[in-house]
C-alpha cells in the first residue's frame, strides 16, 4: 500500500513538473520575440483605454517606432518583456496603473473585391477568418473561393479554403509581413452570360449599326428628293 501511494505521488509530481516546464518555455518564447522591420506593435495601457500611449506603432526599415514625447526609438533587438518594462519606466509619471501590454503585429494587404480593402495590422496568432472579417468580407458570393495569396508578385496559393476551414493561425499557415490576399472585384460571369455577350458584340451589334446607317441614308435621300 505504501509503495503504491509513493508511486502515485511520484507520477503526480512528474506530471506537474512536465506541465510547469511547458508553461515556462512558452513564456520564455513569448518574452524572446523580437520585433521585425515592417511589422508593427500595439501598445495598450490597461485599463486606461483612453491613454495617449495606446495605439499601433509601425516599425520602419531601421527598426524604429515613433513614441509620444520621446520620438524615434529602436526596438528591433528588444523582446516583448523588455519593451513593456521600458515603457513602464519611461512613462511612469503618466501611468495610473503600471500595466503596459505589448503585442507584435504583422502587416497584410487585402486587395480587390473586399468590402473594405486595404492594409491591415493583425496578430500572427489570429486566423485568416479573422483577417477576412476585418475587411467586411468579399463583395461576391464566390469571393472566398477565388482568393489568391501572393508574396512579392509571386503566387503562394490560389486555394485558401483549406486554411479557412482549418482555423490555423496566420503564423502557422506561413503568412509574413507584406503578403497580399487578393480577390476579384467583379463577379465571375456564367457560361450563358458570356455566350450572350459574345453574340451581341459579334452578330447583333454590327447588324443593328448597319440597319441604323441604312435607315439614316434612306431618310436623307427622301428628304433631298422632296
Amino acid at each position: 500500500m505504501f509503495y503504491k501511494s509513493l508511486e502515485t505521488f511520484f507520477r503526480t509530481a512528474l506530471a506537474a513538473t512536465f506541465f510547469f516546464s511547458i508553461a515556462v518555455l512558452a513564456q520564455e518564447e513569448q518574452s524572446q520575440v523580437e520585433f521585425i522591420k515592417g511589422d508593427a506593435v500595439r501598445i495598450s495601457v490597461f485599463p486606461e483605454t483612453e491613454h495617449f500611449l495606446n495605439g499601433i506603432y509601425p516599425i520602419d526599415s531601421n527598426g524604429e517606432i515613433i513614441l509620444p514625447l520621446i520620438g524615434r526609438y529602436n526596438i528591433s533587438s528588444m523582446s516583448n518583456t523588455q519593451l513593456s518594462s521600458f515603457l513602464q519606466s519611461t512613462y511612469q509619471q503618466y501611468l495610473r496603473f503600471p500595466e503596459v501590454q505589448v503585442t507584435p503585429l504583422m502587416r497584410i494587404s487585402m486587395l480587390g473585391g473586399f468590402d473594405q480593402p486595404g492594409m491591415y495590422y493583425i496578430e500572427p496568432q489570429r486566423s485568416l477568418w479573422d483577417l477576412v472579417h476585418l475587411t467586411g468580407g468579399p463583395n461576391f458570393e464566390d469571393g472566398l473561393k477565388r482568393m489568391r495569396w501572393e508574396r512579392g508578385r509571386e503566387l503562394v496559393s490560389k486555394d485558401l479554403i483549406p486554411i479557412l476551414e482549418s482555423g490555423m493561425s496566420l503564423k502557422d499557415a506561413g503568412f509574413r509581413t507584406g503578403d497580399q490576399v487578393w480577390t476579384p472585384d467583379e463577379a465571375k460571369e456564367g457560361f450563358w452570360s458570356s455566350v450572350v455577350r459574345d453574340v451581341v458584340i459579334r452578330d447583333i451589334l454590327p447588324m443593328a449599326t448597319f440597319t441604323l446607317s441604312l435607315f439614316v441614308s434612306l431618310a436623307t435621300i427622301r428628304n433631298n428628293s422632296d
